[in-house]
């Protein structure tokens, strides 16, 4: 998961994900073949969402769908809670 961890923070800053003055982006990096999956905030988000919260979204909204072979309920549905708690906190 290192790798994975260290891919999805160069690619987030590769593509200028979030606001480079506030650091505020999230990239998630699902590899199905490698049964890896990540949330990697930007360092201005982990105040707002820290990992832990992240890996609870993963181990209760994601996890679920993938085992039972559904992608993409699993990572649509973990978007729309993803999105729904930033919301909620930022309000």
């Amino acid at each position: 998961s290192d790798s994975l961890d260290a891919l999805t923070l160069r690619l987030g800053n590769h593509w200028g994900v979030g606001q480079k003055n506030k650091n505020n982006g999230v990239v998630i990096g699902i590899s199905r073949g490698y049964r890896k999956m990540r949330i990697q905030n930007g360092y201005g988000m982990e105040k707002i969402l820290s990992d832990a919260e992240t890996k609870i979204i993963i181990d209760t909204v994601f996890i679920p769908h993938f085992r039972n072979g559904e992608y993409y309920e699993g990572t649509s549905n973990g978007l729309k809670i993803l999105m729904a708690t930033l919301v909620e906190k930022l309000n």
